[in-house]
């Protein structure tokens, strides 16, 4: 059985969008990306939101990859 403290969910086109070298605005950041509806933060925030600075670091890693695909 799948376990897991907190979920960041969103469809395949709003990461794609999230993951340019330079996003939109409102497609920069979780928690714009969160207020429009288009992505959700769900489970136990209080992990999510002690360690933020490193998801959000994380979850933006592959934005280097993106002129060199």
């Amino acid at each position: 059985m799948p376990s897991w403290t907190f979920a960041i969910r969103g469809s395949g086109a709003m990461w794609r969008r999230f993951w340019q070298s330079v996003p939109a605005p409102g497609d920069n950041d979780l928690f714009a990306l969160r207020k429009t509806g288009e992505m959700t933060i769900e489970g136990n925030l209080k992990p999510f939101m002690a360690n933020l600075i490193y998801v959000k670091e994380v979850l933006a890693m592959p934005r280097l990859l993106d002129d060199k695909t």
